[in-house]
């Protein structure tokens, strides 16, 4: 197993609706993916989201993060919010 961990910084007014977006457009796109298990998402104090991506293994999500369809999911995803959140590294 492979869990691939993304943290975002989010203005605080957006959370609710980052989360609701992201699980229409983010995991519905995943759910698709070869290898994909499952998603866990946690909010944590500071505006701070972060999600815990569980693949079959490593080369499951090489493979997702290659597709050509990636860059258009996050486009869509962007529109969808706005300059809203931020990725972090943490």
């Amino acid at each position: 197993m492979f869990i691939e961990r993304l943290s975002f910084q989010v203005n605080p007014e957006a959370e609710e609706n980052f989360l609701k977006e992201d699980e229409r457009i983010w995991t519905s796109w995943l759910r698709q993916q070869p290898g994909f298990l499952h998603k866990i998402s946690n909010k944590f104090g500071g505006n701070l989201i972060q999600f815990n991506i569980f693949w079959k293994d490593e080369n499951a999500n090489k493979k997702a993060a290659g597709k050509p369809d990636l860059k258009s999911v996050e486009a869509r995803f962007r529109n969808a919010l706005g300059p809203v959140y931020r990725r972090i590294s943490i």
